[in-house]
């Protein structure tokens, strides 16, 4: 036998059964390869065997079944999420869907949009409209309306919710198929707080976020029925209506229901309707009166600045104050100045912060942190109206203006320093009595917003006390943006017998308010150094010429106390105070 034949034929026959087992090995490993692509590749769905039989396909063979599409105007959010599902879909699928917006996506034949997709944000699509429509404040919602798979929400934090849904949805093989339940409706509520509260009526609105659980609703255009019909939207679930008013052609209505109010007015000069929903804690009653003994005679007091700061004290016929800021920090200037008024308990029945600048809001800070605790010193209640603080830090006409964390420290000081004492947002359109006295608010930053704070003056809350039978119209800072406002909504209506002239006056505003105040009596917050050189700038010629045409009386009242009992008594200052300017050194 020829052995080196019988050792080829072994050989052979091992080769042949070395190749055997490894096909055997290879159909193994491809079925086992097979198993493992039956299952998701999703980590929010690891271990998930596709079915797809009750699936909305979006990927198969190598192809999407569906376009991915997001409006041509998103917002940030809108682009984020966006991206977020198309790295998703291309990571497991490892084609990247094609970057299409609602605009681009558009076929003047209704072929293409008629086409299977994904609708991320509010497209222009009749399904993306469809959910918005149903969609409630703070609420996101994935579901799938005919043939397009929509995703709806109504913050960051509700896109952040609901891509999270998303993945839990997917199922997919690896690069073969993906798709996700046909039965999908999820709907998820950020916020407890806004839970239940129905949409406006118009479509074209807005939601803002501004502070502290307060959300305003903002509808440009609007409709006093609108208003009317979400009035009755929000009693049919339990609000029940507790004020409402109406003057200049400017409507405005309160609601409460347990711990949330509703604040709506529609402002006449430029057909818009506004809807605050906060909590009930914030609203503060309308009636202040304290059941005291009127026996005081009620003045106005100023309080003495370093610099151009602004601080008045008014004081009530039952002894208690009103205060409305209180200047720079420092010196103990609001407490000196209050002793100096009152020996014994110090009643302050509202204090008032205008906005988040230096010259007005720290001496109120000071106050609190020394004397806040003191039994002798009662303060009954904060107000002011105050957005959310990332609007307030801003590069705009005066140049940067970094007042958020003036904002934030507001709010922590008084829940630090008098954490019983109720903080009040004030909306424009309140009126507050104490007493025979009372306070309307003509002005808050909500008169602004949705536009964009170029100047935190724009911000400045304007109030009127009327007290003694004299009413004192405060503009505190009132400037560019914010006195064409003022002046629009009200009118004559801002008639008043003693005017404080807006921002130290500097920039004193625009003329119409003083020509519609028509005031005898003049306040200016400033120093007398400053002043003079206000008076007779030539860029605020044409104001001063109509403040200075209606007074009688001047005060200038930064460098020390004064105070104008009420109900006042003219004393014809005005020529001697500008003689007394014009030589000043």
């Amino acid at each position: 036998m020829d052995l080196k034949k019988i050792f080829r034929s072994f050989i052979l026959l091992a080769m042949v059964l070395v190749l055997a087992l490894a096909c055997v090995a290879c159909s193994d490993a491809d079925e086992k390869q097979e198993t493992n692509n039956s299952e998701t590749v999703s980590d929010a769905t690891e271990g998930v065997t596709v079915d797809k039989e009750g699936k909305y396909t979006i990927f198969e063979n190598g192809e999407y079944a569906i376009r991915l599409i997001f409006p041509e105007k998103a917002s940030d959010i809108e682009k984020s999420l966006y991206e977020q599902v198309r790295n998703k879909l291309s990571a497991l699928t490892g084609v990247t869907p094609e970057r299409l917006t609602d605009f681009k996506a558009y076929n003047d034949d209704g072929v293409d949009r008629a086409k299977p997709a994904i609708l991320i944000g509010n497209t222009n699509y009749d399904e993306s409209k469809q959910i918005y429509d149903e969609l409630g404040y703070s609420q996101s919602r994935i579901t799938i309306v005919g043939n397009k798979l929509v995703m709806a929400f109504s913050s960051d934090l509700d896109a952040d919710r609901i891509y999270t849904e998303l993945l839990g949805y997917l199922r997919g093989s690896n690069k073969t198929y993906v798709g996700i339940d046909a039965s999908v409706n999820s709907i998820k509520s950020s916020n407890d707080f806004l839970e239940g509260i129905p949409k406006y009526p118009a479509k074209d609105h807005s939601f803002i976020n501004l502070d502290n659980d307060n959300y305003m609703i903002y509808a440009e255009k609007a409709k006093t029925e609108d208003l009317k019909t979400y009035s009755d939207m929000l009693e049919s679930i339990g609000f029940k209506s507790v004020n409402s008013r109406e003057e200049c052609g400017n409507i405005f209505k309160t609601l409460v229901l347990e711990e949330k109010y509703a604040y709506m007015y529609y402002s006449e000069y430029n057909k818009t309707a506004r809807v605050i929903i906060g909590p009930e804690k914030m609203l503060g009653e309308q009636n202040c009166d304290s059941g005291l003994e009127e026996k005081y005679t009620p003045y106005i007091a100023s309080i003495p600045q370093p610099d151009n700061g602004e601080g008045y004290i008014i004081r009530l016929a039952d002894g208690r104050f009103i205060i409305v800021d209180a200047g720079y920090k420092g010196d103990d200037r609001v407490y000196k100045t209050l002793r100096e008024l009152e020996e014994g308990e110090i009643r302050i029945a509202a204090w008032f912060i205008s906005h988040p600048h230096s010259d007005h809001y720290p001496a109120f800070i000071d106050f609190i942190k020394d004397h806040g605790s003191d039994e002798s010193i009662t303060i009954e209640q904060v107000m002011f109206n105050y957005a959310a603080s990332d609007m307030y830090n801003i590069n705009g006409s005066a140049g940067v203006d970094n007042s958020k964390d003036d904002v934030e420290l507001l709010y922590t000081s008084i829940r630090q320093y008098i954490p019983k004492v109720p903080i009040i947002k004030i909306h424009t359109g309140q009126t507050f009595d104490f007493d025979s006295a009372s306070v309307e608010i003509l002005y808050t930053i909500e008169d602004l917003i949705p536009d964009k704070i170029t100047n935190i003056n724009d911000s400045s809350l304007v109030l009127r006390v009327n007290v003694a039978g004299q009413s004192i119209l405060l503009l505190t800072d009132t400037c560019y943006a914010s006195g064409p406002i003022l002046n629009k909504l009200w009118g004559e209506h801002l008639r008043s017998d003693i005017v404080q002239v807006a921002h130290h006056g500097m920039y004193p505003s625009v003329k119409e308010i003083y020509e519609n105040a028509k005031a005898e009596v003049i306040l200016i917050p400033a120093m007398l150094r400053h002043i003079k050189n206000h008076i007779v700038d030539e860029r605020w010629a044409e104001e001063y010429s109509v403040i200075l045409g209606y007074a009688k009386d001047i005060y200038v009242s930064g460098d020390e106390m004064q105070i104008i009992e009420l109900p006042y008594t003219a004393v014809n200052n005005k020529e001697e105070m500008l003689e007394y300017l014009k030589n000043y050194s």
